[in-house]
């Protein structure tokens, strides 16, 4: 085995952002903020491999969940980023395959990913309303590119994902709910 490879991990975590009472307290602060963005990484994930329509439908609407909680982390009306209209301008006419858009959300994301990483973990200065605005609107743009190409309206999508959410929880979140979920009521829920 080589020396690089017997050394590497010990290298590598030398410069790892090491627990400090400094980086728990932005993390405890931004707990909000770091749910939604590996929420919102995972159901891109899920998104890569829908199981059919309908699950494809369920992974953009849990998308928009996990965008939701960021327009409301940092004040930024919903209106503004999730408009259900198509983009305008150079965008216009050009919805590409599912596959490229797919590859362009996840880039967006990766790059949204990384802003809130370097405020959490390097300490960069606070990210401002207008940053996670330039952030949101290019990934919320992407997930209504891929709803059309499948042949959906955002109105259809966050519809169906308020029902799903109703089905599952109720009366409001509970971890319980949360782990012992009722697929088929759900599954019904999305398809109305």
């Amino acid at each position: 085995m080589s020396s690089i490879i017997e050394t590497y991990v010990a290298d590598a975590i030398r410069t790892e952002s090491v627990p400090t009472p400094e980086l728990l307290s932005r993390l405890s602060e931004k707990s909000r903020v770091v749910h939604a963005v590996f929420g919102l990484l995972t159901e891109c994930g899920e998104l890569a491999k829908p199981e059919s329509r309908t699950n494809l439908k369920e992974e953009i609407g849990d998308c928009c969940w996990y965008v939701a909680i960021l327009l409301d982390e940092h004040g930024i009306d919903c209106d503004t980023v999730l408009s259900s209209s198509p983009p305008t301008g150079d965008d216009v006419g050009q919805y590409d395959s599912f596959s490229v858009e797919l590859l362009e959300l996840l880039a967006n994301v990766g790059r949204l990913a990384d802003g809130f990483k370097r405020q959490i973990f390097y300490g960069k200065s606070i990210l401002l309303q207008h940053d996670v605005f330039l952030l949101l609107k290019p990934v919320t743009q992407s997930l209504i590119k891929i709803a059309k190409i499948n042949g959906y309206s955002m109105d259809h999508i966050l519809a169906a994902n308020i029902a799903k959410l109703r089905a599952r929880y109720p009366m409001k979140f509970s971890s319980d709910a949360a782990y012992n979920r009722d697929l088929k009521a759900e599954s019904a829920a999305l398809s109305r």
